[in-house]
């Protein structure tokens, strides 16, 4: 009997190809806020505490994330496969969307700013982000 349409089957090259696009699109809107910004700066500025409140909220965005992601790993079954595999796709999803959310806060407050001071930061959590790539496993290797 073939399967109803809008059934979510658990696809691991579905979740490659999202993956590489929120991927791809963090590094060009970092390769836009390198090019764009006109007189920039890499300075560190005392007097404004959005230099370091941003950058501490993109940290707890990305521990908060991880927090979420493992909590739901340690709660998957393997009972019922097709649920968990359901459930592992939107754990990523819920983590990449937070880290690239703190990727695209710290890039806007560069181009808002002209300082890459943020930028510096945007660049280590898109580095963060390319290590969060799901694996494609086997049922003999585990997750």
């Amino acid at each position: 009997m073939p399967q109803p349409l809008g059934d979510p089957n658990y696809d691991p090259r579905t979740l490659q190809v999202i993956y590489f696009a929120f991927l791809g699109s963090q590094v060009i809107f970092l390769f836009m806020v390198l090019f764009t910004i006109d007189n920039p700066t890499f300075l560190y500025e005392m007097t404004e505490i959005s230099f370091t409140l941003i950058p501490v909220a993109a940290l707890v965005a990305d521990i908060l994330a991880s927090r979420i992601f493992n909590k739901g790993i340690q709660n998957l079954t393997t009972t019922d496969l097709q649920t968990s595999f359901q459930r592992l796709t939107s754990l990523h999803l819920i983590r990449w969307a937070m880290v690239e959310g703190a990727s695209f806060i710290l890039l806007v407050f560069a181009m808002i700013t002209g300082n890459h001071f943020f930028t510096a930061f945007a660049i280590v959590n898109i580095i963060y982000f390319a290590t969060l790539r799901p694996r494609l496993f086997t049922f003999n290797e585990g997750f």
